[in-house]
């Protein structure tokens, strides 16, 4: 499952080769968590659908509080970092985490796009509905903009969900920003396999091998 792929934090222009994006449940450990699968906590991202307790409120307070004294009154600082090791635990396989690390990002600065970014491929790789999927990545491009990395992100989300016309859509919305970009062209000789697509297949193919790959 998803054998290679670029993902970026976009704040940082950072990008991480991810060698396989795998369906991991860790344990609950934040502020909260809700919702079981096969005897599994899950993290539910930004909560959504969750009525918190006042004493949950209170601790996303003074989440948000402790991290503006930590950052000499600049919270954005801790968001990012928490975006950051949202990205290792992507990485690693370990979407509760990261989830759960993006869900204290969220609450210090939700206008962060590479929150709603990492959402995205956090929850694909968990195996959500694409539905979620798409809304979060919809979320950031808003944000964010026009970006290749998101699109081949987004693209691969499609594709491993076995929705190949839509990730090809995707993956060429990403070459029209970056002819050149691996991942997108890797992404559509996967989709043109799906499809029995033989000459597509072999068109991606051949850029390929003259990027040296």
């Amino acid at each position: 499952m998803f054998p290679k792929i670029l993902i970026a934090n976009r704040g940082e222009i950072a990008c991480r080769l991810i060698k396989t994006w795998a369906l991991t449940v860790g344990l609950a450990i934040m502020i909260m968590s809700a919702g079981t699968e096969n005897g599994y906590t899950l993290e539910i991202p930004m909560w959504e659908g969750v009525t918190k307790s006042e004493q949950q409120r209170q601790a996303d307070q003074d989440l948000i509080e402790a991290a503006r004294q930590k950052t000499g009154g600049k919270p954005d600082a801790a968001a990012r970092r928490g975006v950051q090791l949202a990205w290792q635990a992507i990485a690693k396989g370990d979407a509760e985490s990261a989830i759960r690390r993006l869900n204290q990002a969220w609450l210090i600065n939700p206008k962060r796009g590479d929150i709603y970014w990492a959402f995205g491929v956090a929850t694909a790789i968990r195996g959500d509905a694409l539905a979620k999927v798409d809304r979060y990545f919809g979320r950031a491009e808003s944000i964010i903009g026009p970006e290749v990395r998101l699109y081949s992100d987004w693209g691969r989300s499609h594709e491993e969900h076995q929705s190949p016309n839509r990730a090809k859509q995707l993956f060429l919305k990403a070459l029209d920003l970056d002819p050149n970009h691996i991942e997108a062209h890797v992404g559509m000789v996967r989709v043109a396999k799906q499809q029995s697509d033989s000459k597509l297949a072999r068109h991606h193919i051949k850029i390929l091998k003259g990027l040296g790959r």
